[in-house]
């Protein structure tokens, strides 16, 4: 799961090339990833991103059944004047879907039984 997870580290990036320590990467959400450990991934935005000055941090955690879990939390003080609304809006909907396309990633290369 950690190299999965690894896959799915921020929106818009290409599965094939999980995210590295230290990464930064220019896209159209938070833009700055470190993998510490291979189970938190932190998303911090740089200046001339539409959503800085946030963070987001991702945890992948196993629970007692074996299943799997990420968990999303996001923070930050939008310096551009209405950017806080748009991101509390579209934030969590962006979030989700890369759980959906991490999840959809783990079925086609564990099977459907993959929890």
């Amino acid at each position: 799961m950690k190299d999965r997870f690894a896959r799915f580290a921020f929106p818009g990036q290409d599965p094939s090339t999980p995210v590295q320590d230290q990464t930064i990467s220019l896209i159209w959400a938070p833009d700055d990833v470190d993998l510490p450990g291979g189970l938190t991934i932190t998303n911090t935005t740089r200046p001339l991103h539409v959503f800085y000055d946030g963070q987001i941090v991702r945890r992948l955690s196993r629970e007692a059944d074996g299943s799997w879990t990420v968990t999303t939390e996001g923070k930050g003080n939008n310096v551009i004047p209405g950017m806080n609304e748009v991101n509390t809006k579209t934030g969590p909907d962006i979030f989700n879907a890369l759980d959906k396309q991490l999840l959809r990633y783990v079925r086609q290369h564990h099977g459907s039984a993959a929890k």
